[in-house]
């Protein structure tokens, strides 16, 4: 296929790296660190690289870290000397002696990785080599010394380095934080800092993925694709590929399994809280999520700790133009970390939102009722229908404010459906007034006449 059907984005990045394989056919040695979060496309983006650096004639070697723990010492450097023809140095690994010492350990794997450092040198002066080592944030650390040691040595070698890692590696160990500052001394070093795609670029694989004609359907689709992925390129795709299956309200497998993935990583108060965050009505405004979190037995601190580490772990970030004020990163997280909550515990939160907002904006219920009908209808049956209809009788009255006249209509639909008796009371009278009044700007003529007989009696009683 042609690089412009599989690939979208990138092309600055691109022209770097190209520039970079270019040097390495004369000699020139380079690291380039390839940054991101899960799905952003680090993966991909090393699959172009290669095939241009394949292009230029140049050794291609790949080596991928693997998540699964307990494969033992310098794994992700094992691939890498089978497809170099170099014999397994590590045999020093399993000597008791070594095991016992230390020191001695550490001065004996120095020498070896001398030995490992010389032969791929010698390899280069054949042809130029490019080792791609992925997922640096899974590598042990036996992988990761030797990885320090290795690009403290490229000079006078034609050998090219590309990394890729998420973000927060540098927070893993030691082992990380000396790995990242031997890659950043070498002097033809960069950090490429892959972004989200953007409304275009997300439009672009939309539309080569769905193959629809009609350029409206195809703009509305991307425009909600967009919104729920955050531009994330593997979101991207994935619901694109929902969407040509015929449901796209699902969320694949690969999705969930790569923000589980995340989820498990952080501290279970930081899990506790997003979730809390997952069921806002609007933003996530600090000072209420304190408020609704403090009430399940986790004191500010804990809160504030968790919010950090969210923003962090690039989970959540804070908006610039609302002191205060934060937002899930990607929409699609949050649908994932809000489907993790069980239903009594998300009606007990959503209860407990209410509880706050209704304290906060006591004297001004009415300007937030929407956000206060929002969390009353989902707290049921912890919240009575009357509550409820009460809340939608002040969203009602704020929408005709505003001259929202079907969103008024439908409020007063809403009371009408919860009554829970063919009584009519204050609260149901109003609704039906109410559609007497909206009901017409809003399709509901044939409601009108039987509403306004029966709130006729009630008010002339």
């Amino acid at each position: 296929m042609k690089f412009s059907e599989t690939f979208v984005g990138r092309a600055k990045e691109l022209t770097v790296n190209k520039s970079r394989l270019e040097s390495l056919l004369v000699g020139t040695p380079f690291v380039t660190s390839v940054v991101g979060d899960a799905g952003i496309g680090k993966t991909k983006y090393c699959a172009v690289v290669m095939q241009m650096a394949t292009d230029f004639g140049i050794t291609v070697v790949r080596s991928v870290s693997s998540d699964h723990g307990g494969v033992g010492s310098y794994w992700l450097w094992r691939s890498v000397f089978l497809q170099l023809g170099i014999p397994n140095p590590f045999d020093f690994d399993r000597d008791i002696a070594l095991l016992s010492d230390p020191v001695l350990r550490s001065k004996q794997e120095l020498l070896v990785f001398e030995e490992i450092i010389e032969r791929i040198r010698g390899a280069s002066r054949k042809k130029p080599i490019l080792i791609v080592l992925e997922d640096l944030h899974w590598a042990d650390e036996g992988s990761l010394r030797l990885l320090s040691e290795f690009v403290s040595n490229l000079v006078d070698a034609s050998l090219g380095v590309v990394v890729t890692y998420r973000e927060q590696f540098e927070a893993h160990s030691d082992g990380a934080k000396r790995a990242l500052m031997n890659l950043n001394r070498v002097s033809e070093s960069e950090t490429i800092r892959l972004e989200p795609f953007t409304e275009l670029e997300t439009l672009e694989v939309v539309k080569a993925g769905l193959e629809i004609a009609d350029q409206e359907s195809v703009t509305e689709k991307s425009t909600d694709v967009f919104k729920r992925s955050g531009g994330n390129p593997l979101f991207v795709a994935e619901l694109v590929q929902t969407l040509k299956s015929g449901e796209s309200s699902r969320l694949s497998a690969t999705v969930q399994m790569v923000i589980d993935e995340r989820i498990l990583a952080l501290d279970p108060e930081t899990v506790e809280v997003l979730e809390i965050c997952s069921l806002s009505s609007v933003g996530i405004e600090r000072s209420i999520i304190e408020l609704v979190a403090e009430s399940e037995s986790t004191t500010l601190d804990d809160i504030d700790r968790a919010i950090d580490e969210g923003v962090r772990r690039q989970f959540i970030f804070q908006r610039r133009d609302v002191n205060g004020m934060f937002e899930f990163r990607h929409p699609i997280v949050r649908e994932v970390i809000e489907s993790r909550i069980g239903t009594r515990r998300r009606s007990q939160i959503h209860a407990r939102y209410l509880k706050v907002l209704k304290a906060k904006y006591r004297n001004r219920l009415q300007e937030h009722s929407e956000e206060l009908v929002f969390h009353a209808d989902r707290a049921r049956p912890l919240v009575k229908n009357v509550e409820v209809a009460s809340y939608l009788i002040l969203a009602a009255r704020e929408a005709m404010n505003s001259l929202s006249v079907k969103k008024a209509a439908n409020h007063y639909t809403r009371v009408i459906e919860l009554s829970e008796s063919g009584v009519i009371d204050g609260s149901l009278a109003e609704a039906m007034r109410g559609i007497v009044v909206a009901g017409s700007g809003a399709g509901r003529d044939s409601e009108i006449a039987r509403y306004f007989e029966q709130t006729f009696r009630y008010y002339v009683r």
